[in-house]
């Protein structure tokens, strides 16, 4: 067999399509030979072309900040919504009101 380009697009492809695993984006822009280096988002969208939606295939990347690579302040988790069920109705309301009528 020959690995002609038609060839090293359908090992990806097929690569996408069959294996489960996280690609760290990050990595290879760091390894990337000579001065002009890839973004990650640019890998992104460069490797999502052979991605099929549904695969299991995931990309990773940290973003570098500020501090150093120290990590962020941990985030607070948001509150719950409440439901439309969880509103209450004049008839419960009236319910309510009578029960505590009768203590």
């Amino acid at each position: 067999m020959r690995w002609t380009e038609d060839n090293k697009e359908t090992l990806l492809r097929l690569i996408f399509e069959t294996q489960s695993f996280v690609i760290e984006l990050d990595k290879i822009a760091d390894a990337w030979p000579g001065d002009e280096k890839p973004t990650t988002k640019a890998l992104s969208e460069q490797l999502g072309k052979y991605r099929k939606p549904g695969c299991s295939v995931t990309f990773s990347a940290v973003k570098k900040g500020k501090g150093g690579g120290a990590e962020s302040a941990p985030v607070t988790p948001r509150k719950r919504r409440k439901s439309a069920k969880a509103k209450s109705s004049p008839v419960a309301e009236s319910e309510g009101d009578d029960q505590s009528a009768d203590a």
